[in-house]
């Protein structure tokens, strides 16, 4: 039984953050929510970021770790440090109006259970491109609410992204099938159907 979301917190909406970062309302906008450490397979996001020509494309990063500081220096020595806006830590509360925000979740990582981020990013109605490692198919079906690509490839995260940002309609069909999974699939409602249902069964 895979972890849950809160669909009433985490929902579509409206949010100011683009505003207050300063990032135009035509932008398409990454998000990745990760702790910065190795297993979360961040640098390999940050060279995918170096690798796109997109001037439209922003990046926010929620989160900190022991990996922050390379992370930051392959973007610069790229030249988006314009596009990048590196948030640190973020408390869940305020983490609905980030993924309203955005137009896209990334999951790089090189080991993952159930991803909670992708839940929450996929109950606000973003698609998400992930690795194909631990539990992320479990909640990401390619071509369905998202692109799933190979760990440790930043030229596929890059096509992936680049896939999403050049076709705003097909991103926009992801998102709206994320949501519809979310609530169908992984609810607490839905999650508490299912723990009853195995408690049943041993009955």
């Amino acid at each position: 039984i895979a972890n849950g979301v809160d669909v009433e917190k985490f929902s579509p909406g409206e949010s100011q953050l683009r505003t207050r970062l300063g990032i135009p309302r035509d932008a398409f906008v990454v998000t990745l929510a990760r702790r910065l450490y190795e297993k979360n397979g961040v640098l390999y996001l940050a060279r995918a970021f170096a690798q796109l020509d997109h001037p439209g494309l922003h990046l926010i990063v929620a989160g900190d770790g022991s990996e922050r500081q390379a992370f930051e220096q392959i973007i610069r020595d790229a030249g988006k440090q314009e596009q990048l806006h590196m948030l640190g830590g973020v408390a869940n509360s305020d983490m609905p109006d980030l993924y309203r925000a955005s137009n896209l979740s990334v999951l790089p990582s090189l080991l993952e259970a159930t991803s909670i981020a992708g839940l929450e990013a996929m109950a606000c109605g973003l698609p998400l491109v992930g690795t194909r490692v631990g539990g992320i198919p479990a909640i990401l079906r390619h071509d369905d609410n998202g692109l799933l690509v190979e760990p440790r490839r930043p030229d596929q995260l890059a096509q992936a992204i680049q896939t999403l940002a050049a076709d705003p309609s097909l991103c926009a069909r992801m998102g709206a099938r994320s949501r519809q999974r979310a609530v169908e699939e992984f609810s607490w409602q839905a999650i508490a159907g299912r723990t009853l249902h195995a408690y049943q069964q041993l009955r």
